[in-house]
Order: structure tokens, then sequence, then C-alpha cells
């Protein structure tokens, strides 16, 4: 991750902030369990869904 973050913000990229961030968006993730983040369907009548 550090080697496609910008300069100044490089440093702010630890260990420790990327599993807070983890804990904090698996909580989340878990409420809105089933929410279709993607719904594309084409002319023909094919579609593609993407659902957490």
């Amino acid at each position: 991750m550090r080697e496609n973050t910008p300069e100044p913000y490089c440093a702010l990229i630890t260990k420790e902030s990327v599993c807070m961030l983890l804990r904090e968006c698996v909580g989340v993730l878990r409420e809105n369990k089933g929410l279709e983040m993607v719904h594309v369907e084409a002319q023909d009548g094919t579609f593609v869904s993407v659902k957490l």
C-alpha cells in the first residue's frame, strides 16, 4: 500500500492503522449483509449483481 500512496501520506500507513480500519469496517459490512452494490442489465436481459 505504501508504494501506491503519495509521499506525505505514506508515513500514515502502518500495520496498526490498517488493522483499525478493518475492525471498523467489518461491523458495518455485517450490518449491511445482502446489500446490492452493483446491478447492471444488458438489453438482451442478462444481468450482473454484486451483493455483500
